[in-house]
């Protein structure tokens, strides 16, 4: 887990404690009690904070873009245009995403309206609606400089993980809740010896990093594909599982990728996995199977196990 909401601790507090802020919700809640009130001025204040990094993000990759271009970015796909071809603005996003990723979608729309209607002194960003191009407001008194403080900062660095602490069991007896096949919980009496209590000592995780930094481009091809499906069905017929079929029917389904400079989708063999964003197609036809199991598993068969030497449940570690 990373600690996302860290570096806006000072941000938050100012933007609660601000009088505006308290004056618009007892204006717009008045027939709600103290307590709902104070809960709703620390929920603006984060979505203040949340939307103007989303716009400080959009006025750094593309500022002529409307404001509800945002969603786009956050969906974490690196769609083919200029602004997203630098690696600076690349990493911005992905950054970015870290923070904002409960906003995704109708979310951010949704917040984003929320935002306009909320008085102009509480906000850096002037806009009337989701299109609009937002412009920087420079008449706010409440941290008037948090654009280069927090939100340029924020967009440099990714948010530092957050520790956990494990409470382990110890020895002796517990009862542990349980549910069989979707059945209510059940609590179950449950004895821990010494035996076991002493194999953790640490009650800290540690997690083995095994992504790198650049992943580097594959390309995929029918032919190879292919290939992958007859394997799976030799496999599982060497084990006694019921047949899946899966060469047969990928045999029948028929790759059209888009060309960009016919605009149009044209018959391929070749897959660029690097510059994969949609797969399109009817109902049925395949597509949730053409990611779950052949590239999955063309990524073991070809790529990581020899030939006939394939396992299915053992994972492979690319070495």
């Amino acid at each position: 887990m990373r600690n996302t909401s860290f570096w806006s601790e000072k941000l938050r507090k100012a933007l609660r404690n601000s009088e505006e802020l308290e004056q618009y919700v007892a204006d717009t809640l008045f027939d709600e009690d103290l307590k709902f009130r104070k809960k709703e001025i620390a929920r603006l204040a984060q979505l203040i904070v949340y939307v103007e990094l989303g716009l400080t993000l959009l006025r750094e990759i593309a500022p002529s873009e409307s404001a509800d271009a945002v969603s786009s970015l956050l969906s974490g796909y690196r769609f083919p245009v200029a602004s997203l071809q630098s690696e600076e603005n690349w990493r911005k996003v992905q950054i970015a995403r870290f923070y904002l990723i409960r906003l995704k979608g109708e979310l951010w729309e949704q917040s984003l309206e929320e935002y306009i209607r909320l008085p102009e002194g509480l906000k850096i960003f002037q806009l009337s609606n989701v299109n609009d191009v937002a412009e920087l407001n420079r008449y706010t008194t409440i941290c008037p400089n948090r654009h280069n403080e927090y939100y340029l900062a924020a967009l440099t660095k990714t948010p530092p993980h957050s520790l956990q602490k494990i409470k382990l069991a110890s020895e002796g007896s517990w009862y542990a809740k349980i549910s069989v096949e979707g059945n209510s919980p059940e609590e179950v009496p449950i004895y821990i010896p010494a035996s076991v209590n002493d194999i953790a000592t640490n009650n800290l995780v540690y997690f083995h990093r095994t992504r790198q930094a650049t992943n580097p481009s594959c390309t995929v091809t029918r032919t190879e594909l292919l290939q992958a499906a007859r394997e799976m069905d030799r496999c599982l017929e060497e084990k006694g599982q019921p047949p899946q079929n899966y060469h047969q029917r990928l045999s029948e389904v028929i790759f059209r990728l888009y060309d960009s400079e016919s605009n149009d989708f044209q018959i391929g063999e070749r897959i660029p996995l690097d510059t994969l964003i949609h797969i399109v197609g009817l109902l049925n036809v395949g597509k949730t199977l053409f990611l779950q199991q052949y590239l999955r598993q063309f990524m073991r068969v070809l790529c990581l196990a020899k030939p006939g030497e394939y396992n299915p449940n053992r994972i492979y570690d690319g070495k």
